[in-house]
């Protein structure tokens, strides 16, 4: 029934995919066809916000239907200095209309390991935008990378609202959304720190948090140079 249900989602999720991208592709042709006035601008980009949700809910849809299959690693030389860089480029628009200012302190000669470099780069990418999302406006966010004995620890650091003692023993679970105290709706379905941990232990790695509230957040993960 397990396997079933995984199948499912997993087929509904490709399924939505092509008219997601569709739909949000008309509508950026649309914004460059011709001159949009004030209103209708407006609505275009509340249309694209929208549909990127869908198409984030849709990847970590696709992302649990790979976990819970338990499906093989395809692992590469996984370059997490490269990763990380390449994942503050992503997420340089969402910084910029949080005026949240990304440092990236990244240790030089950090070691390539054995991982499926797709997956690892969306455990940074979520990390990424909650320490984002979560910021106050005008944070900062730092992000380092460092080799350790036996492996490679990436960190993510915020000056954000930081979590409630109460909620960091569940933060990992499935659906689990930590109550915000800020006044401010944030977006989320509560899956993306289940994925990084499901995704960081599958590589056999280690992923933590720490956190006080009103100072900040900072997660780590670990992962080994040789693979198990």
């Amino acid at each position: 029934m397990h396997s079933t249900w995984t199948e499912v989602v997993s087929i509904i999720a490709h399924d939505l995919k092509t008219p997601i991208s569709s739909v949000k592709g008309y509508i950026e042709l649309m914004q460059v066809a011709g001159e949009l006035n004030e209103r209708q601008q407006q609505f275009s980009e509340r249309a694209l916000h929208s549909l990127q949700q869908m198409e984030q809910l849709v990847a970590r849809l696709l992302e649990l239907s790979w976990i819970d299959a338990d499906r093989p690693l395809q692992r590469d030389d996984c370059h997490l200095a490269e990763l990380v860089a390449r994942s503050a480029e992503l997420v340089a628009e969402l910084a910029r209309r949080r005026d949240v200012t990304i440092h990236l302190e990244i240790e030089p000669e950090v070691s390539v390991v054995p991982a499926e470099s797709r997956r690892i780069e969306q455990v940074i990418l979520n990390l990424m935008s909650n320490a984002i999302k979560y910021n106050r406006q005008g944070g900062d966010v730092w992000v380092s990378v460092k080799n350790k004995p036996d492996g490679i620890e990436v960190s993510v650091r915020d000056t954000g609202i930081g979590i409630a003692p109460e909620d960091q023993p569940h933060i990992f679970e499935r659906f689990y959304r930590a109550s915000v105290h800020s006044g401010e709706e944030i977006e989320g379905t509560g899956l993306g720190l289940s994925i990084v941990k499901a995704v960081v232990e599958k590589h056999h790695g280690e992923v933590s948090v720490e956190s006080v509230v009103g100072e900040g957040t900072t997660f780590r993960f670990w992962l080994p140079r040789v693979a198990e």
